[in-house]
């Protein structure tokens, strides 16, 4: 008996067919994916609000971010917004919410590592959540340097504003902190990169433009 093999028309066929089947298959897998990825920054988000208004109960002030464990926490007047003028627009968690007492038992990194830099291109770099409050946000005076200002109530409403013109978060009454991951456009959609800022909205499609947030009292989560 003669033995058969495939001819290179039916092993293109059968290629064909594998390309077909992945062409379905990977879209949607890599969809299930991102939307596994904004459960969980969801569900981190919660659990690291839990444990900053843990913190503000047992220390009467909500944490700030500091640039070394070794640093001070400095006293402050907690009415002035922008008391700490440390020059940063947000930072990432501060470490106070895990040592020395420990809400939470590690910093949570962001699943959407942002991009450095504006270019497809570039590297992405991991990172904790961002946290911003009226005391580490030198944007929060009424006269903000720049054009860093941040604001959670224009997020919040998703008014389209000009970054020429930003609003006044602490005028506005907005929340007193803020926790962001860069959702899955990977890019961080903010007047300090130069981007009228957007929430993610999954409507928009599932790989949109847009950030993920969770505010303090009063606004809950976006």
């Amino acid at each position: 008996m003669k033995n058969r093999a495939f001819t290179l028309i039916e092993l293109l066929i059968v290629v064909a067919i594998i390309a077909i089947l992945a062409a379905i298959a990977v879209p949607n897998f890599l969809e299930a994916q991102v939307r596994s990825k904004v459960s969980r920054v969801r569900a981190d988000m919660r659990s690291i609000a839990t444990a900053v208004e843990s913190y503000a109960v047992d220390n009467n002030k909500y944490p700030i971010y500091l640039n070394s464990h070794d640093a001070e926490y400095p006293n402050y007047d907690y009415t002035t917004p922008g008391a700490l003028q440390d020059g940063c627009y947000e930072r990432n968690l501060p470490y106070l919410i895990t040592t020395p007492i420990a809400y939470m038992t590690g910093l949570l990194v962001d699943p959407f590592p942002n991009m450095h830099g504006d270019d497809d291109g570039a590297e992405r770099v991991a990172h904790t959540y961002h946290y911003s409050n009226d005391q580490n946000n030198q944007s929060m005076p009424s006269t903000p340097p720049g054009l860093t200002q941040f604001p959670v109530r224009a997020l919040y409403t998703q008014l389209a504003l000009s970054n020429n013109n930003p609003p006044n978060w602490y005028a506005n009454g907005s929340a007193i902190w803020t926790i962001v991951s860069h959702g899955p456009d990977l890019t961080h959609n903010n007047y300090f990169d130069g981007v009228d800022p957007r929430t993610y909205d999954p409507t928009n499609g599932t790989i949109s433009s847009g950030d993920l947030y969770i505010f303090g009292p009063g606004l809950g989560s976006r």
